[in-house]
C-alpha cells in the first residue's frame, strides 16, 4: 500500500491531487495535513507533497524535522513561481519536483512519476540560477541576536538537558547526540523521554519547534 501526505491548505488543490495520485499513480492511501510540522509524523509515506504557501514552509527546523523523520519519502513542492526561504528550505530538504498546478492533469500525472523515479522536475531553465540567488541573500542576512530571557519552561530542563534539546533542534539522531556529548545512547534516550515528559510534548519533531522557538544557546555540561 502507497501512501501520500499531502500539505496542502486549498481544498480544492488537495482534492484534486488526492483524485490523480489514486486513479493514475496507485496511491491507495492518501493523508492530509494542515501543516508542515504534521507531516513529521507520517513516517510511512512514499511520497510528501508540500504547498510552499503553508504557513510553516519558511521554518527549517520543520524541513529537517520532515527530512529526519521520512528519509525515504520522495519530496515534491507545489511551487506558484515565486522564489523565497520557502524554495530554498525546500530544496535543501530533499525537494525533488517543484511542480505547478497550472498544467492539465495528464501532464501533472507524468510530473509526479517523474518524482517517484528520483528525477529532478524544476519549472523553468533559470531555476538554480534564481535558487542561488536566493542562497547568496540568506548568507548575507546579518545574525539576529536573541535578548529574550529564558521562559520559565526552558528553565524546567537542566544545561544537559538543555543541550540535547538544541542538537535534536540541528537534526541529530540519538546516536549523534551522544557522540557529540560523551553520552551512552541509552543515556540520550532517557533524557530525551525527560524533555518530552517535562515539556509535555509527544514527538522528537515538536521538541525541535520548541528548541527553535526558544532560541537557546550552548550550556556548559552537567
Amino acid at each position: 500500500m502507497r501512501a501520500v501526505v499531502l500539505v496542502v491548505p486549498n481544498h480544492e488543490r488537495r482534492i484534486r491531487l488526492a483524485v490523480l495520485l489514486q486513479n493514475r499513480l496507485g496511491f491507495s492511501k492518501v493523508i492530509e495535513a494542515e501543516r508542515l510540522a504534521d507531516a513529521c509524523q507520517q513516517t510511512s509515506a512514499d511520497l510528501i507533497v508540500i504547498d510552499l504557501s503553508v504557513p510553516d514552509a519558511g521554518d527549517g527546523v520543520c524541513w529537517g524535522g520532515l527530512k529526519f523523520c521520512s528519509p525515504n519519502a520522495r519530496l515534491a513542492a507545489i511551487f506558484d513561481g515565486q522564489f523565497s526561504q520557502s524554495t530554498r528550505l525546500a530544496f535543501t530538504a530533499g525537494v525533488t519536483g517543484f511542480l505547478s498546478l497550472d498544467v492539465t492533469d495528464e501532464i501533472l500525472a507524468t510530473l509526479f512519476d517523474d518524482v517517484m523515479h528520483g528525477i529532478h522536475v524544476v519549472p523553468s531553465t533559470d531555476f538554480f540560477e534564481r535558487l542561488q540567488a536566493i542562497e547568496a541573500e540568506a548568507k548575507e542576512e546579518p545574525a539576529i541576536t536573541s535578548t529574550r530571557p529564558p521562559s520559565p519552561i526552558v528553565e524546567k530542563l537542566t544545561p544537559r538537558e538543555r543541550d540535547i534539546a538544541k542538537l535534536i533542534a540541528e537534526g541529530a539522531s540519538n546516536k549523534e547526540i551522544a557522540v557529540r556529548l560523551h553520552l551512552s545512547e541509552k543515556t540520550v534516550w532517557n533524557r530525551v523521554s525527560d524533555i518530552l515528559s517535562k515539556l509535555g510534548l509527544s514527538s522528537r519533531t515538536q521538541v525541535a519547534i520548541w528548541a527553535r522557538e526558544q532560541e537557546m544557546d550552548s550550556l556548559d555540561s552537567e
